[in-house]
C-alpha cells in the first residue's frame, strides 16, 4: 500500500456509497457493520440493517463524525486509493471508513 496521507476535504455526502463502523483490525464485517447508500445493489446477507432509512441514517451519522475530525487532522487515506475511501481511527477502539463512488 502506498503512503498514508492526511485528508483535508471530503467529497459531498451524496458521493458516499457505503460506510463502515467497527473495531480496528479487520474491515471484512466481522468486527463491525457496513451501511449502504443504495441497499437494492446488495444481497440481503450483506445488509446489517435491512431498511434504506436505517442505512442512510447511519451513513449521515458517520459522515458527521468525519466532518468533526477533519479539522483536527485525524482523517486519512492512501495516495494509491485517493478518492475511493477515507478512514478515521479515533483510538477509542473504533474505526470508521467512508467509501465513495468511483471518479
Amino acid at each position: 500500500m502506498s503512503d498514508q496521507i492526511t485528508i483535508t476535504t471530503l467529497p459531498p455526502l451524496s458521493a458516499v456509497t457505503a460506510a463502515y463502523s467497527g473495531r480496528p483490525g479487520c474491515a471484512c464485517g466481522c468486527r463491525g457493520k457496513y451501511y449502504y447508500a443504495d441497499i437494492t445493489k446488495k444481497e440481503d446477507w450483506q445488509l446489517d440493517l435491512k431498511s434504506q432509512a436505517a442505512n442512510t441514517k447511519m451513513i449521515k451519522r458517520i459522515y458527521k463524525i468525519f466532518l468533526v475530525n477533519l479539522a483536527l487532522g485525524k482523517v486519512y487515506g492512501w495516495e494509491e486509493y485517493k478518492g475511493e475511501f477515507v478512514a478515521l481511527d479515533l483510538h477509542e477502539n473504533r474505526t470508521y471508513t467512508l467509501y465513495f463512488d468511483e471518479r
